[in-house]
């Protein structure tokens, strides 16, 4: 059994944030609720999130029907898995804006705090077209927060250790906002440091393994955030927002510790993993009729160190190397909508550009290798319609069609004929989907799903 230590102390209790109301995508009849009763949709607010200790998005889903915490791949992501869909099918916006790699649309969740989050809405399943692309399973969105007085903030700070030294970890995070009347500003900062993860104190280590007990081996982790949010209130409708997010953050991927002799061993460290984010988002009301707009242009940095030993000091076999990305995306989406005493109809589109680009660096054994560039596009258009059949029952139809243009596909290595070693060009092409949906909701008291 795991044994951990919890300490927590919080000060400038002036905080009382609301939900940034321009990040939410899927607005619900009784959306001026605390809680929705959407049986399709959970729902994850600021108080649950404290009353757990959950201090990254992926653990919310020890509180999540449905929803499963899902550690994958060499890269030691951390992601939510909901009824069995990944994170390719249920993709992960923050405030509306999509968020992963453009490599392989992935993205390592624990590195998201949620100390600047207000609620995570999480569609399981049916879910509005207006996301966009990709949302087969459902979609995640985390909405950040929004001050709502003149002066309010927060300082958190924590600390956790088990029975081993090498397990100490601490947090520290800060909100500062102010709320006039046609502007806000807020600031906010974390800090996450975690020595490395504590092993079972029943661990037995097997022949093949690496790792020898109590902590585990290079499972350490660094995350730093700073976000900074504008905001423009020109009246009680419309709303004009710029926010900048900083991530920087170092992880360790822990060693092997199964019996398998012949199991691929892998000695890896990430000295850096880089996300910086622009957007605008806006709203404005004519009467009956609104447009938003979201405007996004985002950045991921990444180095990998693969070494070939333990001690994570030297790369002369051939399964070490050093890796670097470099990526950026740049969006925009537009949504208006007009509603009316039983009808309510929504028109959107999306549009996404982007580009990866890796090397492998030079090792001892090893010389650097040429950049490697992938390009694609992504649009998406999108209609809905919500008619009030009664106060207690509505259908919802909705269509959408999406368009994956690949523009450049690029890879370093042999070619089958002569086993020279060249970069070469992958064929590309454009995918097209025609997606469909419809819904029937009935409210039997008011209380049950709407």
């Amino acid at each position: 059994m795991k044994k951990f230590v919890l300490i927590g102390m919080a000060g400038l209790a002036i905080y009382a944030a609301d939900t940034f109301r321009l990040g939410v995508v899927e607005v619900r009849a009784n959306e001026n609720g605390y809680k929705n009763s959407d049986l399709s949709v959970a729902n994850i607010y600021q108080d649950d999130m404290s009353k757990n200790n959950i201090k990254d998005i992926p653990q919310i889903a020890r509180i999540t029907p449905g929803v499963y915490l899902q550690k994958q791949g060499s890269r030691a992501e951390h992601n939510i898995n909901v009824r069995g869909f990944n994170s390719r099918r249920v993709p992960v916006f923050i405030d509306g804006i999509p968020v992963y790699v453009p490599y392989d649309a992935n993205m390592d969740l624990g590195r998201f705090s949620t100390f600047d989050v207000s609620r995570v809405d999480i569609s399981k399943g049916f879910n509005s077209v207006l996301y966009g692309p990709n949302t087969l399973g459902g979609a995640i969105n985390i909405v950040s927060k929004r001050p709502s007085k003149e002066l309010e903030g927060q300082l958190r700070y924590g600390v956790k250790f088990g029975s081993s030294k090498d397990t100490f970890a601490n947090d520290v995070s800060f909100d500062i906002a102010t709320k006039q009347e046609l502007f806000y500003i807020q600031l906010g900062g974390s800090y996450m440091d975690t020595k490395g993860i504590q092993l079972s104190k029943d661990y037995k280590r097997y022949p093949a393994s690496d790792e020898d007990g109590k902590s585990a081996d290079n499972s350490g982790k660094t995350d730093k955030k700073i976000s900074l949010k504008l905001g423009y209130t020109p009246n009680q409708t419309d709303e004009y927002v710029l926010a900048f997010v900083s991530q920087k953050a170092q992880k360790d991927q822990p060693f092997y510790a199964g019996r398998y002799e012949d199991a691929a061993k892998k000695y890896w460290r990430w000295p850096q993993w880089d996300k910086q984010s622009v957007y605008l988002l806006t709203h404005t009301a004519f009467d009956n009729v609104y447009l938003k707009t979201k405007s996004y242009y985002d950045t991921f940095e990444n180095k990998l160190n693969a070494y070939d030993d333990t001690a994570l000091k030297t790369q002369n076999k051939n399964f070490a190397f050093n890796s670097k990305y470099e990526d950026y995306s740049a969006g925009f989406g537009a949504e208006i909508g007009y509603d009316g005493d039983k009808n309510s109809i929504k028109l959107s589109t999306n549009y996404k550009y982007d580009v990866h680009k890796e090397q492998n660096l030079a090792t001892p054994n090893k010389t650097a290798e040429p950049k490697q560039t992938y390009k694609d596009m992504t649009y998406s258009f999108g209609v809905e319609n919500t008619y009030a059949i009664s106060d207690a029952t509505r259908v919802i139809l909705a269509m959408s069609y999406d368009i994956k243009d690949a523009k450049k596909a690029q890879d370093y290595g042999a070619y089958v004929k002569n086993n020279v070693y060249a970069m070469y060009d992958f064929e590309v092409s454009k995918q097209t989907a025609f997606n469909y949906q419809a819904a029937l909701r009935h409210s039997f008291s008011g209380d049950d799903e709407p």
